[in-house]
């Protein structure tokens, strides 16, 4: 351990360092008719600089549980990029924002925090992680872009770079496209275990070293989804004969 996890968790989170600028996931300006927040929320964001920080839950769980040496990967940057070279992990951020990596650059040279094992990857996830040839990484953050389908792109691309025994985490759960990733992976046994949940995120082992070789029936969550699908087509078929029958 390079520095007591209490202190330097508690100096990141008082100081919560504007390591980002307005809307972080696209890099032309976005107008207010194109949002769906309300005035007062867009104007809480738009062209201000902010600080958008895992929570400090998460925060102190990487800090316990990543170990120097580790070979680690997010998507997005911020304090996560931060906690991850702090505690020796060669690590991979990738963010189109390119701002965003002068300002952590910056604060970590300001407070001596070591960087020399951090690469920013100055492209869209989408665009980098197809042609990324990362194995057996120990942890896997998502935290870039959280529209549709972002999540669920990056999760597909970077699962089979996770080791097995490697970490998942998904933050910004309460976010629709991350829930539906998240509901997901907790019906995948065996080839995902939940491991904790925080506030706004939840982090999962991969269980084994393939995750990909699979069809539809062996997801439990689809062959439900099936299940219910078939229930609900039977019984709307039977109401429409009786209909029928009764009108006749």
């Amino acid at each position: 351990m390079k520095t007591n996890a209490r202190s330097f968790i508690d100096a990141l989170y008082s100081e919560k360092p504007l390591l980002h600028h307005g809307e972080t996931e696209l890099s032309r300006p976005i107008d207010a008719s194109e949002t769906s927040l309300s005035p007062t929320q867009w104007n809480a964001i738009a062209n201000r600089d902010m600080c958008h920080g895992i929570g400090i839950d998460l925060a102190e769980f990487l800090f316990r549980t990543v170990s120097n040496g580790w070979h680690t990967l997010e998507t997005g940057a911020g304090l996560s990029t931060l906690i991850f070279v702090e505690r020796g992990a060669w690590h991979v951020a990738i963010t189109p924002n390119e701002e965003e990596s002068v300002r952590i650059k910056r604060y970590a040279a300001e407070h001596n925090v070591e960087i020399s094992r951090l690469t920013f990857v100055p492209l869209a996830s989408e665009n980098y992680l197809p042609t990324a040839r990362y194995e057996n990484l120990d942890c896997v953050l998502i935290d870039g872009k959280h529209a549709f389908p972002w999540p669920i792109l990056d999760w597909f691309f970077t699962a089979p770079m996770l080791r097995r025994g490697g970490l998942l985490i998904l933050d910004d759960i309460d976010l629709w496209p991350v829930k539906v990733l998240a509901d997901f992976l907790a019906s995948e046994k065996p080839r995902w275990t939940c491991v904790q949940q925080f506030d706004r995120s939840i982090c999962f082992e991969k269980r084994t070293e393939s995750v990909h070789d699979v069809t539809w029936h062996m997801q439990p969550l689809l062959s439900q989804e099936q299940q219910r699908y078939t229930i609900r087509r039977i019984t709307t078929a039977i109401k429409r004969r009786l209909r029928s029958a009764f009108s006749s």
